[in-house]
């Protein structure tokens, strides 16, 4: 996808995502993407299997699921960042437990390891973002 496409995607999902109270993250890196969503299970599950059954998604994969007592990101309705190298180590570190070294063991995808990793991840895109670490 292009940036101009991956752009009016996001509006599209913003929009979406309000009217359902989903909030969340998209990061993209190296043509890769990492998303997470927020907000009432049912929602977030029928939510999922729309973005699997899209044609433009290709290879999506759940690293796991969890009942979380409170949002990660709970103003935003899909906050988006196009990730280079000019980026903070520690938040590329983070990336690289996700999409480099082997990936996460997909074959147990709510391993406590799997979310060590995306909470890692997610904690150095609060710090680079400007948002307060719990």
């Amino acid at each position: 996808m292009s940036q101009g496409e991956i752009l009016e995607l996001l509006e599209i999902s913003r929009q979406n995502n309000f009217l359902l109270d989903v909030t969340g993250i998209l990061l993209c890196y190296e043509g890769n993407f990492f998303q997470l969503l927020e907000g009432e299970k049912e929602t977030v599950k029928d939510l999922y299997a729309k973005i699997s059954e899209d044609g433009r998604h290709r290879g999506v994969i759940r690293i796991f699921s969890e009942v979380a007592e409170e949002r990660e990101f709970p103003n935003w309705s899909m906050g988006y960042k196009l990730v280079d190298g000019s980026w903070d180590h520690e938040f590329r570190e983070g990336l690289n437990d996700i999409f480099k070294n082997g990936g996460l063991d997909l074959e147990d995808t709510v391993v406590r390891g799997a979310s060590i990793k995306v909470h890692k991840l997610l904690n150095s895109f609060r710090k680079i973002s400007g948002i307060a670490v719990p």
